[in-house]
């Protein structure tokens, strides 16, 4: 078996893969290394792009578009009883609205639980709970709320939400107040947020 000389390997379309000749018998034998190496890259490239391609699609997902953030918080009424101990009160105001905000939440209802929307743009929301004397004039008592708002991509498609929590009470005109769950979620809308205690 003879070998062609180091001197007559050639190279290809620019590929550092030698291509060997030899000699044996009466047929040529062809050991194409290019081929081969480019065939690998081939593969490799497939393989890369079905692994992006399956990571781009997880992120897409029906469930991954579900938000558990809520920008609502709940407000209790209670007073101090004949005993001395807190109860519930159904309340009426003829107006209840934030600050700023292009229109207030309207109720002819009594109710003990109020539900209302902090503003995502601002880490504070300052309410007004109204009443409209017969004398033209109004009574009015405040709730000023502080929290902390966070930005977070639920995926790629499904864009942003807003979520709040540490939500405190930093000014309000009531007997006194409570803050018993500072984290607003889905779950928990219509949970009581805040106590108020009327006098």
């Amino acid at each position: 078996m003879e070998y062609l000389p180091l001197s007559l390997l050639r190279f290809r379309r620019g590929i550092s893969c030698p291509e060997f000749w030899h000699e044996n018998g009466n047929a040529k034998v062809l050991a194409n290394f290019t081929a081969v190496f480019t065939l690998m890259i081939l593969r490799a490239r497939i393989l890369i792009s079905l692994c992006c391609l399956s990571l781009g699609l997880s992120q897409c997902t029906v469930e991954d578009c579900i938000s558990d953030a809520s920008s609502l918080v709940t407000v209790e009424f209670n007073y101090i009883n004949n005993s001395g101990e807190q109860a519930g009160i159904q309340v009426t105001w003829d107006s209840v609205y934030a600050l700023g905000a292009s229109k207030g939440q309207l109720s002819t209802n009594r109710s003990r639980y109020w539900t209302m929307s902090l503003n995502p743009l601002s880490d504070t929301t300052q309410f007004v709970f109204a009443t409209y004397l017969t004398t033209g004039g109004i009574e009015a008592d405040t709730l000023s709320l502080r929290y902390r708002t966070l930005e977070r991509v639920v995926g790629i498609e499904c864009g942003v939400e807003v979520l709040f929590d540490q939500l405190e009470v930093f000014h309000h005109t009531f007997a006194e107040v409570e803050v018993v769950d500072s984290t607003l979620l889905v779950g928990t809308d219509g949970d009581t947020n805040i106590i108020l205690l009327l006098e």
